[in-house]
């Protein structure tokens, strides 16, 4: 799936974008909440004309992610380092939402026997996908990349993965043919939320 993910400082500036980005027909729609104030969930929903992921990195809150549980967004995102509390209170549940844990490292690419360990521990948390975003520096990083990818997926677990930096976009492309769950596509230039992500246009253009 091709996810647009959105991180915008007013809920006006989001709805401007939400428009925008409906107009590329993604599948996803990913929602930062971080620097928006009491953001309306259900519209935020009913103008994304996709599947939602709502993501908090700065402050997020047990009651909020409820809201967009109640809502019946397709995915929350929370952090790995989010508090244990929020995770177990958000991850029992049953839920429609699903729940994506995810773990950035934007220095370098652990080993394949750290980023095990690590996915592993994602899952023991109660996520229904894993994510991984790692810093690209060198192809030896690609190979650890896809080898998680490859193990989890002969498991039958959902992944997403890819790298992040300037030499990542050969391992975004790569990790996404060999069945990373979600590719994480700007809008356009301007509105990059990571290190080495291109646009959808591009992405559309690349895969032609």
């Amino acid at each position: 799936m091709l996810c647009i993910p959105l991180h915008a400082h007013s809920e006006k500036e989001l709805y401007s974008l939400i428009k925008k980005a409906a107009k590329k027909k993604p599948d996803l729609l990913e929602i930062w909440l971080d620097d928006l104030k009491n953001p309306d969930i259900r519209r935020i929903i009913e103008l994304a004309e996709c599947p939602t992921i709502f993501v908090n990195r700065k402050n997020p809150t047990v009651e909020q992610f409820q809201e967009v549980i109640e809502e019946n967004s397709a995915f929350i995102d929370l952090d790995i380092r989010t508090s244990k509390n929020i995770i177990k209170k958000i991850a029992p549940q049953e839920r429609r939402t699903k729940l994506i844990i995810s773990y950035h490292d934007y220095e370098k690419t652990p080993s394949q026997e750290v980023l095990g360990e690590i996915v592993n521990g994602i899952f023991k948390l109660g996520a229904d996908v894993a994510k991984v975003a790692t810093q690209v520096q060198k192809d030896e990083d690609e190979k650890v990349l896809l080898a998680i990818l490859k193990k989890y997926k002969l498991h039958k677990k959902k992944i997403i993965i890819h790298g992040m930096g300037e030499k990542s976009q050969k391992s975004r492309l790569e990790c996404y043919k060999n069945g990373s769950e979600i590719a994480y596509v700007a809008l356009d230039k301007n509105h990059k939320t990571a290190p080495g992500q291109i646009t959808i246009d591009q992405w559309r253009a690349t895969l032609r």
